[in-house]
């Protein structure tokens, strides 16, 4: 690939993370405030007024367990339905984008981002006429491109379609730093947006979600098309040659079609998981990773609840963990590298596993001391050390494109979207519960599921 486009899809691709990263603050954080104000009038009245400036008011009834334990379990139950398409589309939608293309599969996955906003816009909208839990429903728009899943592998899949094995783990880490440092952005401006109120937080989300959506056809493809046409998706027999002639009906097709790819997508994974060992023990150590973080979708409630603040001072506490992410990206992951290969003469290989495993430790350290942690400052440190562990997944990706290779890229990066689709199901509904009783046992046990996400992420750490 030229030089200059490879230059015009990576500042695309970007530029695409840092329009989703503002746009998914702002719409989590705004749906956050928007079930609670439901919830909390619910509760206390339908006239109960609410400050949210009253941030640090120990007697806001809207912090009460019951409402505080309610708001997990929605939001808990909504991450894994948002999954559950992932879980049977991702693969699909991988062979597709192997034959027909990368940026079609991507405006898919945002038209239906678009299609979510709206539909929990107007849920909130109805405030309290419709049950708060069919924002549940929203989720039924990622069958729309396979949701944020299926957009995460097919961004990897673009980035190492035009990287060589030299370039791909430090463009993975460049991704890892513009998210980063879009969400850095985007926790202040939510912040500023929050103060002039939770409707106008939804319309700034929404208005992102639709230009993102129309950058997304604007990139160039990155599909090699003459690798694409190697492999036919429906191999034809001598027998089969001759329907050619015969006007096939559109339901024909489509079975023909689900039937090759679903045979190629079970070589494919009992290749992954079977023959190549070392691949798989790389999956199980990617699970436990995935499957501990995903305690971060209670975190910005669990700091809300904990320290008796709003949601939009909990979004911008969030700021330390970003900082911290944006200079292990940017300076300390790299400068380590440079050491480990020039000085001390290791491989490529070598040097990713041996950070990957650091990352892992730092991640399950800093995971514990946040469960720990009783006041803000020591909170910080906590999120400091569990920041610092952010090498993990772009290290571990790394290494698989690495030991795998070949042209079915897509398909390694929608099997490993799977991977963490199942353990994200897995995680969130049980540190959702967990949370819930660890409120119950008693203010020291709020952080009961850090505590036992921390112990997960040292699996990674085992595994890798």
């Amino acid at each position: 690939i030229a030089p200059a486009r490879r230059i015009v899809i990576i500042a695309m691709l970007f530029t695409l993370c840092i329009v989703l990263s503002v746009c998914a603050t702002l719409a989590n954080t705004a749906m956050m405030q928007g079930i609670e104000d439901i919830i909390c009038r619910r509760v206390h009245g339908p006239g109960f007024p609410r400050n949210e400036t009253a941030g640090r008011d120990v007697d806001d009834p809207c912090k009460d367990d019951a409402i505080a334990g309610e708001i997990a379990m929605i939001l808990g139950w909504d991450g894994v339905f948002n999954l559950l398409p992932s879980i049977f589309l991702a693969v699909p939608f991988g062979a597709v984008a192997d034959r027909y293309g990368r940026v079609p599969v991507i405006g898919l996955v945002l038209m239906g981002v678009v299609l979510q906003i709206a539909w929990i816009m107007f849920v909130c909208l109805m405030d309290g006429a419709l049950d708060v839990r069919y924002v549940w429903a929203a989720n039924l728009a990622s069958f729309v491109g396979g949701g944020q899943v299926v957009f995460t592998s097919m961004l990897y899949t673009m980035v190492a379609d035009i990287s060589t094995d030299a370039q791909r783990t430090t463009l993975f880490l460049y991704i890892g730093t513009v998210v980063m440092g879009g969400s850095l952005a985007a926790h202040p401006l939510t912040y500023l947006a929050m103060q002039v109120g939770t409707w106008f937080t939804f319309k700034i989300s929404l208005l992102c979600a639709i230009i993102a959506a129309l950058l997304a056809f604007w990139i160039p493809e990155t599909l090699d098309r003459t690798a694409a046409r190697e492999v036919d998706p429906v191999p034809f027999d001598a027998d089969q040659t001759a329907l050619n002639k015969v006007k096939l009906t559109i339901l024909d097709r489509i079975l023909a079609s689900a039937s090759t790819a679903a045979t190629h997508t079970l070589r494919t994974v009992r290749w992954l998981f079977w023959e190549q060992k070392l691949v798989g023990l790389l999956f199980a150590s990617l699970a436990c990773e995935i499957m501990g973080k995903s305690v971060n979708d209670i975190l910005q409630q669990y700091i809300s609840k904990r320290h008796r603040i709003t949601f939009a001072e909990a979004s911008l506490f969030e700021t330390i963990s970003l900082v911290t992410v944006m200079v292990a990206l940017l300076v300390i992951l790299p400068l380590l590298s440079h050491i480990l290969q020039t000085r001390l003469g290791w491989s490529a290989r070598a040097k990713d596993l041996r950070l990957a495993q650091l990352s892992a430790l730092l991640t399950a350290a800093g995971c514990l001391l946040i469960g720990l942690a009783s006041t803000l400052p020591l909170l910080s440190v906590a999120m400091v050390t569990f920041s610092l562990g952010v090498g993990y997944t772009f290290m571990i990706r790394g290494l698989m494109t690495s030991l795998v290779g070949g042209k079915d890229i897509a398909l390694l990066y929608s099997t490993i979207a799977v991977v963490d689709s199942l353990s994200i199901i897995i995680g969130l509904p049980m540190f959702s519960w967990l949370f819930k009783v660890g409120m119950g046992w008693g203010p020291a046990w709020v952080g009961l599921p850090f505590l036992v996400a921390g112990a997960i992420l040292v699996g990674a750490a085992v595994f890798v």
